[in-house]
């Protein structure tokens, strides 16, 4: 009955047991690890560096109006080492946040929208199709677009919020 359980395995295979069958697997394989990439990522915030109420706080304190701000606000505070008087003492140098989009043409904005869609937030990527602009640009017009699209939104009724049955 041995042939019978044997004949269930592909014709001309078998298991191979025994120490002559076996691989060699070396000690350590750290030079098979690929190298870091040359470019690594850049810490831009660390949120664990200060309490919250802190940080709270030194946001209402640069006045932060949207997420471009507060995002700024806080890669600031962290080029100042988390501390929120020099943070705040730089902060009044730093030029506002343009809050139109005529600086970018109808053109560029098309550009944008058909990066958006094709590479979603890749906006290296989408910086890519609109060479006129920075990559700061890019993600700058992306909060504004994202809230002026929001606010349309809203204001014609399509909110994410189900509406009661009348």
């Amino acid at each position: 009955d041995e042939e019978d359980a044997g004949s269930s395995r592909k014709k001309g295979s078998e298991i191979r047991v025994g120490s002559e069958y076996q691989c060699e697997v070396p000690e350590s394989i750290e030079d098979d690890v690929p190298e870091r990439p040359s470019s690594p990522d850049t810490l831009l915030w660390n949120p664990k560096a200060l309490p919250e109420d802190v940080v709270d706080c030194y946001l209402r304190t640069v006045g932060c109006r949207d997420a471009v701000d507060e995002e700024k606000a806080l890669w600031l505070l962290h080029r100042c080492e988390y501390n929120v008087d020099e943070a705040v003492r730089r902060h009044s140098f730093m030029p506002p946040i343009s809050q139109n989009n005529s600086s970018w043409s109808d053109c560029e904005r098309s550009c944008f929208e058909r990066g958006y869609r094709i590479y979603g937030k890749n906006f290296s990527s989408i910086q890519k199709m609109i060479r006129s602009k920075s990559a700061e640009d890019v993600i700058e017009y992306y909060y504004l677009w994202k809230n002026k699209r929001l606010k349309k939104s809203t204001m014609n009724g399509n909110s994410c919020v189900p509406k009661e049955k009348q």
